[in-house]
């Protein structure tokens, strides 16, 4: 192989990682602000909005984990975790207000652990609730 040859494999490479990296981040920033939206619609009492705008989140989260999963050094920069911990407060936001209890499963969450054990913290407080809404305890 050639050094040209060599050049041409490494820039194809680093092309495609840019491409990437620039899908991914475009999709964390929109998720990202879909999930304030949707917590913003949660507190006025728009629930269907705010359902709608947790499917985009999720549809462009979808996007950006598919596009950097071939490229670990990328999808772990932080910026599609802090779109998936936004998320992660968006849907529980919806359901503590609602009064529901969170439905998502962890694996639906696409959460890391320290944001599976935020979830499971809420879902805790939501079971533990009384009847009047405040936390037992």
């Amino acid at each position: 192989m050639s050094l040209d040859d060599v050049h041409k494999a490494v820039t194809a490479r680093l092309d495609a990682k840019h491409r990437a990296r620039e899908v991914g981040l475009s999709n964390a920033r929109q998720a990202i602000r879909r999930c304030a939206n949707a917590i913003r619609a949660v507190h006025r009492g728009e629930r269907g909005t705010a359902d709608r705008l947790l499917v985009e989140a999720r549809d462009l989260l979808d996007v950006a984990e598919a596009t950097l999963a071939a490229h670990p050094d990328v999808y772990y920069a932080g910026f599609v975790q802090d779109a998936q911990k936004e998320y992660a407060e968006a849907l529980a936001a919806r359901a503590l207000v609602a009064g529901e209890i969170i439905e998502r499963t962890r694996s639906d969450l696409t959460l890391t652990v320290i944001q599976r054990d935020l979830a499971d913290a809420l879902r805790r407080r939501a079971d533990d609730a009384g009847d009047d809404g405040s936390a037992a305890g």
